[in-house]
């Protein structure tokens, strides 16, 4: 395989690599999230860089089994079933993500790792041209999602072992990290604490040596009793949407049934909360479903349950991005 003159042409002139760069809302009081957008040319190289190249050579052998952020059929559900009915769960976050996956970091791990012989010419300086903006991954490239998997391999292979070593279970999602463990009769809960602070500064100890912090201010100790909330999703007993999301569904089916909307006008927003409820827990979707069947009935009759459940199996493996939404 050679690589194509166009990608060619974005590696030897910097000036064709070209970034739009913007900033989007994350809610109230919360800092807005810095974007760095490839231009078409540039995404469409990288596309090709991904799926010909590095998905062909590393795989998603080469991803840790812990990391289930950026993974086919993987979703933020598959990150919290493993805490379900655990009475201590640790939640870290780490600092800037994308931006702190420097260069540096790149290219150790390429360096570790042979490329293929199918493409002779692609070099390591080649691919971080390709794929690194400004001195680190963009958020933004379709790229950096899977480069930052791979590089965090080695990081969540620590973390698991510390995890292990203090009888938890250990799931990474991009920057979410969380941590859990059922420890009935393990002492005190001001003891259990400490273990979980002891636990925190482990988990930043191997971080620094990937030049990565935790946002001490998002770390949060949940404790018995509690309710145990991971990435929007409650796991107290079993995987739960929030109250607050299912009540704002509900108002929003009897807005559609009252005013009787049409299902190729209904909210695309409250599809996505539907199908977002189904893909965590049916019993809710049906719940909410059967509540509302009169304010539903013109609606069944126009196809909607099997529209909902068409989203429920597209968006199933995306509830990162509905979870971000809602």
């Amino acid at each position: 395989m050679q690589v194509p003159n166009q990608v060619q042409e974005l590696i030897n002139h910097p000036d064709l690599r070209q970034y739009k760069e913007y900033s989007i809302s994350r809610g109230h009081n919360r800092p807005k999230r810095n974007i760095q957008a490839p231009c078409d040319g540039l995404k469409e190289a990288q596309q090709w860089l991904l799926k010909k190249v590095l998905y062909r050579r590393f795989g998603w052998m080469c991803v840790h089994p812990a990391c289930k952020g950026f993974m086919p059929n993987k979703s933020a559900k598959d990150a919290v079933m493993p805490h379900i009915a655990h009475n201590y769960i640790l939640e870290l976050d780490i600092k800037d993500f994308f931006p702190s996956i420097t260069e540096d970091l790149v290219a150790k791990f390429l360096r570790q790792v042979s490329m293929p012989n199918f493409i002779p010419h692609l070099t390591h300086d080649d691919i971080i041209k390709l794929i690194c903006y400004k001195g680190h991954l963009p958020q933004g490239a379709p790229t950096s999602p899977f480069v930052s998997n791979l590089v965090m391999i080695d990081a969540d292979a620590l973390i698991q072992k510390v995890a292990i070593d203090f009888g938890m279970v250990y799931t990474r999602y991009a920057d979410d990290i969380v941590l859990s463990a059922n420890w009935d009769g393990a002492g005190t809960r001001n003891e259990a604490k400490e273990t979980l602070r002891l636990v925190e500064s482990k988990v930043q100890e191997i971080l620094s040596n990937y030049d990565l912090t935790l946002n001490s201010r998002k770390s949060k100790i949940v404790r018995p009793h509690q309710r145990q909330k991971i990435l929007g999703i409650v796991v107290n007993e079993k995987l739960s949407v929030p109250r607050w999301i299912r009540k704002r569904i509900r108002a929003r089916l009897h807005r559609c049934g009252q005013h009787l909307i049409e299902i190729k006008k209904m909210p695309a927003e409250l599809v996505g909360l539907l199908a977002y409820v189904k893909s965590i827990n049916e019993e809710q979707w049906e719940v909410l479903v059967d509540h509302h069947t009169k304010h539903l009935a013109i609606a069944r009759k126009s196809g909607i349950l099997g529209y909902i459940n068409r989203a429920a199996r597209r968006r199933g493996q995306q509830t990162n991005s509905l979870t971000m939404e809602i």
